[in-house]
This record gives structure tokens, C-alpha cells and sequence, in this order.
């Protein structure tokens, strides 16, 4: 019950995590619930959004809001991702890291996920782990095309993970994404 997301960002400059279809396959591939039961093992509950519902202004499910895949795995809506993306097949992606830091839960969980994508969307990815130190600053300098951090609320309102981790100007938007109206909003 604690305001905190742990997630895996796509650095949106590289390949092929540049086409929005991409990064939803691999989503949409990832069953969330099974790491929770079977990886974590920690009574986490499995992350639909970025920031909590519970939070001000955070989407709601009570309301109805989308929160994009399920907790379980999608991979038949994975692969229509991917094919609808400009690459259109896992055998014509580029090579592809993912990227945590050495801590033993970190590489469980990256081992299950890879092994997520390998099965529900035949994609085999490479998995690198730094010390942390060193981690940060690859992230700072130049960010892999898929990497995992964690976001844990300062106040309790969905701006300060929109805001902190998400606007083009904030020293935490590893991802590389921008958008102009975004950041006025």
C-alpha cells in the first residue's frame, strides 16, 4: 500500500523502442500478476499505472480509466503490436538490452521478463547489470533501450510522477520522450 511504482523505461530515441507499437507489445507481454506470485512473492500489488490511483488527480478504476494492459499477459495482443509496428516481426528488431542494477530482486525479476518476451513474443533480449553508481550515470549519459527504476511519491499527487519523472525537462526522463503540450499541461 505504499505510493511507490516500480517500472521498466524505454528509451524512445533508440531502436526500435522509437515505434509506439513496440513499446506496447513488449507491454502487453509482460505477465505482471505472475511476477508478483511467483518472482516478488512480496504481496506487491501488479502495476497497471504509473502513478497510484489513490493519489490526487491519479487515474481512477472506479471511473473507468484506461490503464492499458492487463495484469496478465496479452500475447496474442502483443504480436498484433508488433506487427503493426514499422519492424512488423521479432526476426526484424535490432538487438536489444535491458539494463538494471546489480541487486539479487532486480536480476529475478529482469530473468522472468525476458523470459516473458522471449516465450509470448519470440524476442530474445540481451540483460546487462551495472553497480549502481555506474547505472545511474549510464542512465544519465546515455540510457539503454530498456532499463528499470522505481518512482515513490515527495507529496501525494499524480504530478509528482508525471511531472518528475516525465516532462522533457526533468533530470529523471531516462525514457527521452517529449512533448511540448505535455509539458505545458
Amino acid at each position: 500500500p505504499e505510493y511507490c511504482t516500480y517500472y521498466y523505461g524505454f528509451n524512445v530515441t533508440k531502436p526500435p523502442f522509437d515505434d509506439a507499437n513496440v513499446r506496447k507489445a513488449f507491454s502487453w507481454a509482460i505477465d505482471r500478476q505472475a511476477i508478483v506470485d511467483y518472482v516478488t512473492k512480496g504481496g506487491q500489488v501488479p502495476a497497471r499505472w504509473f502513478s497510484r490511483p489513490g493519489l490526487t488527480a491519479a487515474p481512477s478504476p472506479d471511473l473507468g480509466d484506461d490503464f492499458g494492459p492487463p495484469v496478465t499477459a496479452d500475447p496474442e495482443k502483443a504480436k498484433a503490436f508488433l506487427a503493426a509496428s514499422k519492424y512488423g516481426s521479432a526476426d526484424k528488431l535490432p538487438e536489444i538490452t535491458l539494463m538494471a542494477n546489480q541487486v539479487e530482486g532486480h536480476v529475478k525479476i529482469a530473468e522472468a521478463i525476458q523470459q516473458m518476451w522471449q516465450e509470448n513474443l519470440g524476442v530474445k533480449v540481451n540483460f546487462v547489470t551495472q553497480e549502481w553508481k555506474v547505472y545511474l550515470d549510464t542512465l544519465d549519459q546515455d540510457p539503454p533501450q530498456i532499463w528499470r527504476l522505481g518512482w515513490c511519491y515527495d507529496y501525494a499527487d499524480a504530478d509528482n510522477f508525471a511531472r518528475g519523472v516525465f516532462r522533457s525537462d526533468s533530470g529523471n526522463n531516462h525514457t527521452k520522450w517529449a512533448n511540448p503540450e505535455y509539458d505545458k499541461l
